[in-house]
């Protein structure tokens, strides 16, 4: 037999997934880590209240897969454009210039969750969004874990003038 007759034969497919994870167990391979990420943090979010510019914006930061997205708040009558996402549901960049050809990133490329700390900045696409106040479930979070003190906040409307 030669290679092509070989690559003919049918090779038997796993249907049953128990045994498919069992073989992929005994062979050394199994879930990776960012499915274990995701699957003990499925739907927990962290919600970070912050100002840039003197407007509210709420920043969500998805402990399953370490993006983020930020929204802006609207009020009714406030005089602006409705569109709520500012940056869409991404992994935040710390550095966003433009990559040239044979430049190379030296240190972490994306912000995490530890680095978030309170009454700090965290800078988005050369904005920088000061971080005012968390909700409860974000505050006890980085207490158990980190131990920092976030302050219990909540989303702050601009005052008419």
């Amino acid at each position: 037999m030669d290679s092509f007759q070989e690559a003919q034969i049918p090779k038997p497919k796993f249907r049953d997934p128990s045994l498919k994870e069992y073989m992929e167990k005994s062979l050394g391979g199994g879930r990776v880590k960012s499915q274990k990420q995701f699957l003990d943090n499925d739907r927990r979010v962290l919600r970070f209240y912050a100002r840039f510019d003197d407007l509210p914006y709420v920043i969500h930061y998805f402990l399953a897969d370490d993006t983020v997205e930020i929204r802006e708040v609207h009020h009714p009558n406030d005089g602006r454009d409705n569109f709520a996402m500012l940056m869409k549901r991404q992994k935040l960049p710390k550095n966003f210039g433009v990559s040239q050809p044979g430049h190379q990133h030296i240190g972490d490329l994306y912000w995490t969750c530890d680095e978030f700390e309170p009454y700090g900045f965290i800078e988005s696409f050369g904005r920088q969004f000061y971080i005012q106040g968390v909700d409860p479930f974000t505050a006890k979070f980085f207490r158990e874990q980190y131990g920092k003190n976030f302050n219990i906040g909540e989303i702050e409307y601009p005052k008419p003038p």
